[in-house]
């Protein structure tokens, strides 16, 4: 570059530093009032915990769904809904569309084997405070939601048993009544009957022995004379049995009114021991009828009892397994406002706007400088006429 180049050049540099210093003034403090009104993204974050399960509850099968990232992840997708978005904005007294501010709102879970699980939720937005108060109502949600599905694992473990008790106490309740029916259908030829109709049954067999047949007929009478004479060809007077064949004989010689009497009574006595040998006969079979239902209510009532002690030792883990889920849980670190915005620094957008304003005004300046057609150089001659000088008369200033 000659010497005539480099003083064109400062020449022309000068001649549009006014312009160009017009044009960095202006961008300059276009950047200083859009920096100090623009309001950059500020993000809050609130941190939760989840310990390790206990050694009870990870030999558990169902320990996998009540922990660890599956678990967080579930309360996650519940948090993240429509409805629960829109009542944390109610809650805190936002408006703005529950899409964006699911979009400001971000969910992370670390996770490791055998180790403790950790869930941050952090939300972005111009506004810092809004943005803590927001993670921190988020996260008491979280804990709340982990609150509920806590309860609502206590009563799905605890339906299946409350079922089985209903059903096992409706078949008891079923033996129970075909038993109850049963002893009543055949009250009177039920075993424990069996020793009450054989005493009767010796009893009244006894008594007719001892009172003998009582018949009016000549036969009778004949027989008896008979009896009671060989009786007494072989015993004395006192003895038993000639004692009584004589007292049966005087019964039987007895006036015409009073003929019927014993008739009567000895029919009596066989209907008597007709229904008590009906009875007899029916009691084997209803004896093994019996047998069976009391064998049947046996087992359900066992059943039943079993199916009670079930549902009692349910309820006692599934309080401890829900007990110690809500305590695993817990916020560690609470949301605070946030100092710095989520971008660059204010400072730094600053100092970049400047520098650019200065690139974009020298830059106007250079390119104002080529478009200039004046012919102010011999190699301006050259390119605009296609011809080359002779000689060149330098500009002199005065001395």
């Amino acid at each position: 570059m000659t010497v005539s180049d480099r003083k064109y050049i400062r020449w022309l540099v000068l001649r549009q530093l006014p312009m160009a210093a017009g044009i960095f003034m202006f961008l300059t403090a276009a950047t200083i009032i859009g920096t100090a009104f623009l309001k950059l993204p500020m993000t809050a974050t609130a941190l939760l915990m989840e310990e390790a399960p206990s050694l009870a509850q990870s030999a558990n099968a169902t320990a996998d769904l009540a922990s660890g990232p599956a678990h967080l992840q579930r309360i996650e997708n519940r948090i993240t809904t429509q409805a629960s978005l829109a009542k944390v904005l109610e809650t805190l007294s936002l408006r703005m569309p529950v899409e964006t501010f699911r979009d400001a709102v971000r969910f992370e879970t670390v996770a490791g084997r055998d180790r403790a699980t950790t869930m941050s939720i952090s939300v972005t937005d111009p506004d810092g405070l809004r943005a803590m108060k927001a993670a921190n109502e988020l996260a008491r949600m979280v804990l709340a939601e982990n609150e509920k599905i806590a309860t609502e694992r206590i009563n799905d473990a605890l339906q299946f048993f409350r079922e089985e008790v209903a059903a096992r106490k409706a078949r008891l309740d079923a033996e129970f009544a075909a038993l109850l029916g049963f002893k009543q259908a055949n009250a009177g030829a039920l075993p424990e009957d069996t020793g009450r109709y054989l005493d009767l049954r010796k009893i009244l067999i006894h008594r007719e022995t001892i009172r003998g047949p009582s018949s009016l007929t000549d036969t009778t009478r004949e027989r008896l004379t008979t009896e009671l004479g060989a009786a007494r060809g072989l015993f004395a007077e006192t003895h038993p049995t000639v004692r009584a064949l004589a007292s049966r004989l005087d019964r039987v010689t007895l006036t015409p009114s009073d003929e019927n009497a014993p008739l009567a009574e000895l029919t009596d006595v066989a209907e008597q021991l007709a229904r008590i040998d009906a009875r007899l006969s029916e009691i084997p079979a209803n004896g093994l009828s019996l047998a069976a239902l009391e064998r049947e209510y046996d087992m359900a009532e066992t059943l039943y009892e079993t199916a009670v002690a079930r549902l009692d030792a349910a309820a006692i883990e599934a309080r401890r397994s829900a007990r110690e889920n809500k305590s695993r849980l817990t916020i560690i670190e609470h949301a605070i406002p946030p100092t710095l915005p989520e971008g660059p620094r204010q400072k730094i957008a600053l100092a970049g706007g400047i520098a650019l304003s200065f690139i974009l005004a020298i830059g106007f300046a250079i390119l104002r400088g080529r478009g200039d057609t004046l012919i102010r150089r011999p190699r301006d001659i050259e390119a605009s006429l296609s011809i080359r000088p002779y000689a060149v008369i330098p500009a002199m200033r005065p001395a």
